[in-house]
């Protein structure tokens, strides 16, 4: 199948998963000193030691990652993915005794859950117990035996101890026995009386099993939590919160799960899952035999409930999928075996297949598709987690709390904790104290009206700041606020590192001393230019150090072309290269260096709208409101559709009505600068980081 095929592959990828990064540093702390840690070695604002409630599965995936690296995790994750879609494969074919079924119905579980199988995370063991469950205790409809029942309940004790996911399986068992109620007042005597005997060891097995879910690191501690999660979790503006409904009576939101082809087939099994179940029932009254067994019909219910209540629980649709096919075949006994029926499910398979990919979850999990078998062989992107810069932390030794992104959480983590600590990170195990600095820093502001930014970088006990991302427009619904220039002018605060897609600051207090007396050590031994003033200066390095900007991402490959192409090419080669220089300097914050560039390219060009966005928002960054309003006039004049044009044009207009300084440099801050094709265009040839080698153990 084309659609299996490419999620195995992507699940085969460079390490994308943000989460498995603090899974990964979780686990390496779990290997040396248990799953009952004393604190969170990652987060400094940690609300707690870490919920344990996965640390076996951590151990597992350090164990893996110290064993074969990062190409034995991407084949673990291949490997649980080819599993998971396997016994789901095998499940709807004995459901529904038909191969032509089994496909279709496994295309519409990819296309339903291919966000979550194509995270490496422990919810994947969830996945693959509660089928492995499924088919032990409840797939046959009789009676189980002592065996199956004793294998059961070890995957339950070893569940508790993999992933929070484990109650799951109670939940399941305790639905089946409900469907089996109902379908007592409905079936014949013979099939009543197999029916209790059922009920009998189902009931077995969840009180065993329920004990079993006790021998884990929280013992019931761990359930409670489970109950809590996603109504106790911080809420966070900027982060795509699985843990939301789906609401079936709105179309869903662009690039956020559920996409419109999970939404539609969820639609269809919410008209189909009641009609199937209503089907038997219907033939139980007639005292027709076959069909779904009784414990499915609950099964059913409770995982539609389930999907939902939340995104996250989208792959429980396995479960209605498995009594539909079993109601299909109970009404049409050879389904899929005439050729017409099975050209049909065929058009269907390929109907679902062509929906997730051009709208459905594959338009959010092909970002990182490599481009190159070079790009596949990488263990991992290293350009999403600011490699760079996160090189520079790593190298020059930098030790205390760290502001970071929380996508990058988990790699800084498993990167440079415990001697620089991160934030938030995927975990969210921090107090909504810290969450709302951490909103409110990335909007360069305080959590309150009377508090600045540089306040709550005060009050937050943060000694380095780790900002990100070029200033683009940013995509619908997924945030993505620069937050590389944020501290740049902030009294108390110091640039150490910067390039063209991140930067670090320091507190210059005494209490940071030691750190910066690292960074000056560190630019020693580089024979880079630094000033223990002003700090990190890139025209500098790039001028005096040409081979270590270019390795550091400040500067593209063919920086020596652009500026001979300035000064001696042809006029349209000229003027590009004059536009390519002004854009890398006005991103690495050298804004009246980009401004001499622009001015010249305006003096020739002055209809050139990107050259006048860079002026408006060079005078905005250095804070000369009058003169980027007088600059914006040729901006106000663009058509309505030129959404940057206009931006920047109405920040430069407010800004010249603002008073307050901070009010106009929070403006500046938060405003974009490119398009995400200029945005593209301006790394183009710049060189990322090379992936860093595993770190396998504590320091």
């Amino acid at each position: 199948m084309g659609v299996g095929g490419a999620l195995l592959v992507i699940a085969g990828a460079p390490l994308f998963t943000d989460d498995a990064w603090w899974h990964l540093a979780l686990g390496r702390a779990y290997a040396s000193q248990g799953p009952w840690l004393a604190a969170d070695p990652l987060l400094y604002s940690a609300s707690g030691p870490p919920a344990p409630a996965a640390w076996l599965a951590d151990l597992g995936l350090f164990g893996v990652h110290q064993l074969a690296g990062f190409a034995g995790l991407r084949t673990l994750h291949a490997l649980l993915v080819a599993a998971i879609l396997a016994l789901a494969w095998s499940l709807l074919r004995r459901a529904g005794g038909s191969r032509s079924l089994a496909s279709l119905g496994t295309v519409v579980l990819i296309a339903l859950a291919g966000y979550r199988l194509f995270q490496l995370r422990p919810h994947l063991l969830s996945m693959l117990a509660a089928f492995a469950c499924y088919r032990l205790l409840q797939e046959s409809g009789a009676p189980a035996s002592r065996r199956r029942i004793a294998v059961g309940v070890a995957v339950f004790a070893l569940w508790a101890n993999l992933h929070g996911g484990f109650l799951l399986g109670p939940i399941l068992l305790a639905a089946g026995l409900c469907g089996i109620g109902v379908g007592t007042t409905l079936r014949s005597a013979d099939a009543r009386r197999r029916d209790r005997q059922t009920a009998g060891t189902l009931a077995v097995a969840l009180v065993l099993g329920c004990a079993a879910t006790l021998l884990n690191a929280d013992g019931v501690g761990q359930h409670l939590a489970y109950f809590a999660a996603g109504a106790t979790t911080p809420e966070l503006g900027s982060v795509s919160d699985e843990w939301s409904r789906i609401d079936l009576f709105a179309r869903p939101p662009t690039n956020l799960p559920p996409s419109e082809t999970a939404w539609l087939l969820t639609w269809l099994l919410v008209v189909a899952t009641p009609l199937a179940g209503l089907h038997t029932l219907w033939r139980w009254r007639r005292g027709e035999t076959g069909g779904p067994p009784p414990a499915l019909l609950g099964v059913a219910g409770a995982a539609l409930l389930a999907m939902l209540l939340a995104v996250r629980f989208l792959w429980l649709a396995l479960f209605p999928l498995l009594l539909i096919a079993a109601a299909l075949r109970a009404a049409h006994p050879a389904p899929g075996r005439t050729l017409r029926s099975g050209l049909a499910l065929a058009a269907a398979a390929l109907l679902v297949g062509a929906g997730f990919f051009f709208c459905g979850d594959w338009q959010m999990i092909s970002g990182p598709w490599p481009r190159s078998w070079g790009q596949y062989r990488q263990p991992y992107p290293s350009a999403r987690y600011s490699g760079h810069a996160v090189g520079f932390l790593e190298d020059a030794g930098l030790s205390g709390n760290l502001f970071n992104e929380y996508v990058q959480g988990g790699y800084l983590g498993y990167r440079l904790a415990p001697r620089l600590k991160a934030s938030i990170n995927g975990s969210m195990n921090v107090p909504n104290e810290a969450v709302l600095a951490y909103a409110a820093i990335r909007q360069a502001r305080g959590t309150r009206e009377d508090e600045s930014f540089a306040e709550v970088l005060e009050r937050m006990r943060i000694d380095v700041f780790l900002g990100n991302r070029r200033p683009q427009l940013e995509r619908t619904n997924r945030p993505s606020i620069s937050t590389t220039a944020h501290p740049e002018s902030t009294a108390g605060w110091l640039q150490v590192f910067r390039n063209l897609d991140s930067a670090v600051y320091l507190r210059d207090a005494p209490h940071n001393a030691e750190n910066l007396e690292r960074v000056a050590r560190w630019y020693a031994t580089q024979g880079v230019p630094y000033d223990r003033v002003r700090g990190f200066e890139p025209a500098a390095a790039i001028q005096a150090a040409g081979h270590w900007a270019l390795r550091h991402g400040l500067v593209p490959v063919d920086l020596d072309q652009i500026q001979a192409a300035r000064f001696g090419g042809p006029p349209n080669a000229r003027l590009a290269a004059t536009a390519r220089l002004a854009a890398l300097y006005a991103t690495l914050g050298e804004y009246e260096r980009a401004l001499a560039l622009d001015r010249e390219l305006l003096a020739e060009r002055p209809g050139n709208l990107a050259a006048r966005r860079r002026v408006v928002w060079c005078l905005l960054r250095l804070d000369r409101p009058a003169q980027a309003h007088r600059a914006a006039v040729p901006l106000r004049r663009v058509a309505q559709a030129d959404e940057l044009s206009q931006r920047i044009a109405q920040a430069a207009k407010r800004s010249a009505h603002t008073p307050r300084r901070d009010m106009r440099a929070q403006t500046a801050l938060l405003l974009p600068l490119f398009t995400a094709s200029e945005a593209r265009a301006l790394v183009r040839r710049v060189l990322s980081a090379p992936p860093r080698p595993p770190r396998l153990g504590d320091d």
